[in-house]
């Protein structure tokens, strides 16, 4: 097994990566492109979106054994999840210690989604269906058991299936406050994931692989507190100290005081201005047609195919394919989401 090498000197590091980079460059060549996606969100149904995909889609073998025509949107999605889990999985298999500690970013990300989801359901009343395969790779990997969470009825519950995790300390306050608010509880749940992270890489990684994984996750952590920032005065009316408590605490290329100076601002107009004139300008464009959510997905795709040019030799590959298949994965569960309420994507 090739492994990936904390050390940046070592004479086989370009050999390495250039395994590397080339697994997950045929790992990609396998997936949708722009024609079958297309296709795909041109179909009338969510079965018929399930046929697609098991007829001409490398998640075929995801539908072996199952009659798409009677799969519901919540089966899918658990299917899909398994096929994230098994590419992570082979990843894993193909890299050496450091950096499957730094790919532990996939599994933690993955159960903090599925916390928020659970908590959105107890919230507002929908029950939220965990189906968990306790084969997944994740399975061994993840703090909580994501069922007993599922299961429970009510805020009480819930804090107390997460009671022996890290996010207990992270979500109890703000749960046991009366009108607990979903926004506040998912920005902090992002700002843990990033701040467990960055000491994760800091403690792994180190020369171009500590550089990469320091501009990736920076550049996504200035994008998530601007559009954060955004959303708040937008839509919210937060007060400015209650939204520098939740952003991430963590300042790549904009720095303390910026941000503080941003959130200051009276609106949230005034708050785009002053925004618009960072590096990240982009996410303000057209803000009449497009959401800002949109615009955030298509700056951090480029900014990642940019990452991946520059450092073709890195831990950017690794980074670049698990960026890429959460965001088909997630553009599939947009599509059939969309095709499921008649919505034109």
């Amino acid at each position: 097994m090739i492994s990936c090498e904390r050390d940046d000197n070592m004479p086989g590091k370009q050999i390495t990566y250039s395994a590397i980079k080339a697994k997950t460059a045929a790992m990609r060549a396998r997936h949708l492109s722009d024609t079958q996606y297309a296709e795909l969100i041109s179909k009338p149904s969510v079965s018929d979106v399930c046929s697609y995909l098991k007829d001409n889609t490398v998640y075929a073998p995801l539908f072996a054994g199952y009659n798409e025509r009677n799969l519901h949107r919540g089966e899918v999605e658990t299917l899909l999840d398994s096929y994230m889990q098994s590419e992570v999985h082979k990843l894993y298999n193909f890299c050496g210690r450091n950096t499957r500690e730094m790919l532990s970013y996939t599994y933690i990300r993955y159960e903090i989604e599925q916390l928020k989801s659970i908590l959105r359901g107890i919230l507002t009343g929908v029950h939220i269906d965990i189906r968990y395969d306790t084969q997944n790779f994740f399975h061994n990997k993840l703090t909580v058991d994501l069922e007993k969470v599922a299961a429970s009825a009510n805020i009480r519950e819930f804090l107390n299936a997460i009671a022996d995790s890290p996010y207990y300390k992270v979500l109890a306050p703000i749960l046991s406050q009366p009108g607990a608010d979903m926004y506040t509880f998912e920005m902090l749940l992002d700002a843990y994931y990033f701040k467990h992270m960055w000491k994760v890489k800091d403690k792994v990684l180190r020369g171009e692989d500590k550089a990469v994984v320091t501009e990736s996750f920076g550049r996504e952590i200035d994008m998530l507190n601007l559009c954060w920032i955004y959303r708040c005065k937008r839509y919210y009316d937060m007060a400015g100290s209650l939204i520098f408590s939740a952003i991430i605490p963590i300042h790549y290329k904009i720095s303390k005081t910026a941000l503080a100076d941003m959130i200051n601002t009276p609106d949230a107009d005034t708050f785009v201005r002053l925004a618009a004139k960072t590096q990240y300008k982009e996410l303000f464009a057209d803000l009449d047609t497009m959401f800002i959510e949109q615009n955030y997905a298509n700056l951090a795709h480029k900014k990642m195919r940019a990452l991946m040019r520059k450092h073709p030799f890195s831990i950017a590959s690794v980074l670049g394919y698990t960026h890429f298949l959460e965001l088909e994965i997630s553009r599939i569960t947009a599509a059939i989401e969309s095709i499921r309420y008649g919505i034109t994507v």
